[in-house]
């Protein structure tokens, strides 16, 4: 035995297989340990003790259900039947958590320091928008960032760049009039295919509003920042079971395919170029207009962009240099900027303009009101002076909203307090539910928006008026706008929910006040597909991708 080290020198292929072997024991060994672990925290989650659906598939859980259930009917259907709180297998079989309760929701969301996104998560969007922007943050590195960023989201700034809203609303108005001029028949109107047009609007909105950079995309869709994006977007989303897996078991990378790997490596490249050269320029230009001036952390700050906001807070005199975001950081918020402020609108908008061609007299009402506003571009204040324009929005946003859910896990063992107790696979009434370190918590966004318990019988009709008079149980849910969950709530509530506001009430107004929008097909059936936010589909023609062909025609005074 003690001569096989030495025999070993004189015969590589003796030192190769030995090497192989060894090499195998430790990756098997620690997959073992892996499994063991995984199976430990299956087993042991106090989790198990709750009510839930049966586990139809060790290895894929109630997943596939829930996503062909892209509205959340699945998940409000389980509510009706094992309570506000329950569990679900999910992939491999692992328990996840899935509470509605409002005060379990609060609870988990105010306590974010114990409850962060999980690593898998936060590494899926690290591929996505490189260093850690505010979205994947979390811990100091999040409040660091955020009591930045803020100033960049207040209302003065916004009233700074609501005009970029409604240029470029109004560049597609034009874009879409001449297409209804140019079709054979004008004044019946013509098919478009809105979502494709609202992704490219709200891309150029976010472009110029963001960080003063026009993409361009309603002239032409050749932008290389944004065809960088949007392939890097593409190819992760496109394998995003191979992503889970890789995510998931990590000792399996190696050995899993990585497809466009070198398109990714070029779209990153030149995100990172295009966002750096951007950042030098902004920062070249606040220190100009700042000459012979002391900036601290209170200055107002305004401007056409929030990013020369975001540089001019940063550089404030009366911040301490660990307190600023470095340039790796501003230049993930960049990305982040681009992923929360242009795929959550576009979407938004989308199924808004679908929402208002089902159900026209409300269209007709809406638009009424909006044409007897005598400005062309009112200011934000007067935008949000618009009373049934604000009830549409806020009934708009709690039915379409684009996230369908977000997913929390335990950093320790805690105790989660319930306003609506349950019963558990044991027959015993709690009020409170126990969870181990690493369970999975999942908060069902769209279940709650459309929930009975909370918005009554009609939760899922269209109803704009029911803002008027909210019910009880509704101003328990402790999201950040209108008691809905669609901007999240707590520290963690969207810091840009009132960009994402105006923008929206801006595109309506310019849109309805010249156009009517209908069904292009009564037949047509629009499918959901949920990939980070949910897009629509035409049943039978998924091959096309995300799609919404509406019937508009001209407004005629």
């Amino acid at each position: 035995m003690a001569a096989w080290p030495l025999a070993a020198l004189h015969d590589p292929m003796h030192l190769s297989v030995s090497t192989l072997a060894i090499g195998l024991a430790i990756v098997a060994t620690y997959g073992l340990y892996l499994v063991a672990k995984f199976l430990h925290g299956v087993l042991s989650t106090p989790v198990r003790q709750l009510r839930g659906p049966p586990n139809p598939s060790w290895i894929l859980g109630q997943e596939p259900a829930i996503i062909a259930a892209e509205d959340g009917i699945l998940i409000q259907q389980w509510a009706e039947t094992f309570g506000f709180t329950f569990k679900y297998p999910s992939f491999m079989s692992k328990w996840e958590l899935c509470t509605m309760d409002p005060r379990a929701v609060s609870y988990i969301l105010t306590n974010n320091y114990v409850y962060p996104k999980p690593d898998v998560i936060r590494q899926f969007l690290s591929q996505i928008l490189g260093t850690e922007g505010l979205i994947s943050a979390e811990g100091e590195t999040h409040k660091r960032q955020r009591r930045i960023l803020n100033p960049s989201f207040s209302p003065a700034q916004l009233r700074e760049i609501t005009p970029v809203f409604f240029e470029k609303a109004t560049e597609l108005r034009y874009i879409w009039q001449a297409q209804i001029s140019a079709s054979p028949t004008p004044t019946v109107g013509t098919t478009i295919d809105v979502y494709q047009w609202l992704s490219r609007a709200t891309l150029d909105i976010i472009g110029l509003a963001g960080f003063g950079y026009d993409f361009e995309c309603l002239i032409h869709d050749k932008n290389e920042l944004a065809v960088a994006f949007r392939e890097l977007f593409r190819v992760q989303l496109a394998v995003r079971w191979l992503n889970l897996v890789r995510m998931w078991f990590p000792v399996l990378r190696p050995f899993l395919p990585e497809p466009d790997r070198q398109l990714k490596k070029i779209s990153s490249e030149t995100m990172r170029r295009v966002g750096m050269d951007l950042i030098q320029r902004k920062k070249a230009e606040v220190a100009k207009s700042m000459i012979g001036e002391k900036p601290s952390s209170s200055t107002i700050v305004v401007g056409r962009d929030i990013l020369s906001a975001l540089i001019r807070a940063n550089m404030a005199s009366d911040v301490f240099p660990m307190h600023k975001l470095t340039d790796e950081e501003v230049l993930s918020q960049i990305t982040t900027f681009i992923l929360a402020g242009h795929e959550t609108t576009s979407n938004s908008v989308t199924w808004s303009l679908l929402t208002l061609a089902q159900h026209s007299s409300i269209q007709d009402k809406l638009r009424d009101e909006l044409l007897a506003v005598p400005e062309e571009m009112p200011s934000m204040d007067d935008l949000n002076g618009l009373p049934y324009l604000d009830l549409c929005t806020r009934e708009l946003l709690r039915l379409q909203g684009p996230v369908r859910e977000t997913v929390r896990t335990a950093l320790h063992d805690d105790t989660i307090p319930l306003q609506y107790p349950i019963v558990d696979k044991y027959g015993n009434t709690i009020d409170s539910v126990r969870v181990k370190a690493g369970d999975s918590i999942i908060i069902p966004i769209m279940a709650i928006d459309r929930s009975e318990r909370f918005w009554g019988p009609t939760a899922h009709e269209f109803i704009p008026e029911r803002f008027r008079d909210l019910p009880k149980e509704a101003s328990a849910i402790p999201g950040g706008y209108s008691h809905m969950m669609t901007f999240l709530g707590g520290q963690r509530a969207c810091i840009g929910y009132r960009f994402s506001i105006i923008e929206m009430k801006a595109l309506l107004f310019v849109l309805l006040r010249s156009f009517i929008f209908e069904l292009s097909n009564n037949n047509m059936e629009i499918l959901k597909k949920t990939a980070v936010v949910t897009r629509p589909l035409v049943k039978g023609e998924e091959d096309k991708g995300a799609q919404l062909p509406l019937l508009i025609r001209a407004v005629t005074m």
